[in-house]
């Protein structure tokens, strides 16, 4: 325990900070390694939701389970995402929000892998399937602490220059663990078997808890920016904003705006969550491998994450400000590429694609999905 009070020690002095140069606030050195730490959590959360989907037959065989049984274990997390949302929207408007969101998010995570290992103990069993909806249902209550905190985490630690850049990262990393999970859990139930899939996962979940619950502070010592100085002062005295969280929430809502685009990314990300989260299942039957299905997602998976990094990249540099502007282009592009993608499938108005599917299919998929 000394040991780790001494890293916690060192951490608290860091030696070399930085100056940001717009302006007289400090960013520490310490930032670029939370934004790791988080990130590898956020990661992780994804992995263990994604487990089974990649490896439907070998689940559905292990577990004496049917496509219904695979498709519920991915299903709890926007279930779950939902209530649990609320939840975290209350708890980061609250003063050490951030650090218990997080803390909360590593322990869930890490008690969630190794109760699926229980199921192991008799898999053909009536109750170990519900044994494993228990282990993804706390894993889906990650969901909402680890997506909906990333914009609460830059604007605490990393300068105004930095902040689109951060959440861009931390926001995909989240589809980062899905992108791995997707080849992941194929070459370990082919080289091993889907009980180590399991605990290996469950060791994981594990050693992660442990990491952020090592050093993980709520705010550096001095704020990085002006709106970081105002954010601490409206925690530190509740009684400065004149509305709740549950009031400010009911006023957005009220937004004509916000609703419209609540809707547009909600839709996007749902089809596309939806539809990568049941690769397996849906080319199966066309005669097509769980690795090649893995592979599938893992490449579009992996184009959205360049994009969203890219598009973080662009905000905080040419198109400053411009939000709308990559907004309604990432729309345009999506929809062209999306239309492209329906005419290379059979359909009902055609039993034959109208246009041909080759290796251009894939490039235009996944320039779908990476807006």
């Amino acid at each position: 325990s000394k040991h780790w009070m001494n890293l916690s020690r060192s951490f608290d002095e860091d030696p070399h900070p930085s100056l940001d140069h717009s302006s007289q606030w400090i960013l520490y050195q310490r930032r670029w390694y939370l934004l790791i730490v988080y990130s590898v959590l956020s990661c992780q959360q994804s992995i263990l939701w994604i487990t089974f989907s990649p490896v439907a037959e070998a689940t559905k065989s292990y577990f004496d389970t049917t496509d219904g049984g695979v498709n519920l274990l991915l299903a709890w997390g926007p279930i779950i995402y939902i209530p649990c949302l609320f939840l975290t929207g209350q708890m980061l408007s609250e003063k050490g929000g951030l650090r218990k969101v997080v803390l909360i998010g590593a322990a869930l995570d890490g008690i969630a892998g190794p109760i699926r290992c229980i199921a192991l103990l008799d898999p053909k069993s009536w109750w170990a399937l519900w044994v494993v909806s228990l282990g993804q249902i706390l894993n889906a209550a990650v969901g909402p602490l680890m997506m909906a905190s990333p914009s609460k985490f830059s604007a605490s630690w990393f300068g105004e220059h930095e902040r689109t850049t951060v959440t861009s990262i931390a926001t995909t990393a989240n589809a980062l663990g899905g992108a791995i999970g997707f080849i992941y859990s194929p070459y370990v139930v082919e080289y091993l078997s889907l009980p180590w899939l399991i605990i290996i996962q469950a060791i994981q979940s594990a050693v992660i808890m442990m990491w952020v619950f090592i050093y993980f502070p709520e705010r550096p010592p001095t704020p990085p920016s002006a709106s970081a100085e105002l954010l601490e002062f409206q925690l530190e005295n509740p009684k400065s904003k004149k509305l709740g969280f549950y009031q400010e929430f009911d006023q957005l809502c009220r937004s004509s705006n916000f609703l419209l685009f609540a809707t547009i990314g909600g839709v996007s990300q749902g089809a596309f969550a939806g539809w990568s989260g049941m690769f397996n299942l849906i080319l199966e039957p066309l005669g097509y491998s769980p690795t090649f299905a893995g592979w599938m997602g893992f490449s579009s998976t992996l184009a959205g994450i360049f994009g969203g990094i890219c598009v973080g990249i662009l905000g905080d540099t040419i198109f400053k400000m411009k939000f709308k502007l990559i907004i309604l282009v990432s729309l345009v592009v999506a929809t062209m590429s999306c239309l492209y993608f329906s005419l290379t499938l059979p359909s009902f108005f055609s039993e034959e694609p109208i246009l041909p599917n080759s290796c251009i299919f894939q490039l235009e998929f996944n320039l779908k999905f990476s807006t």
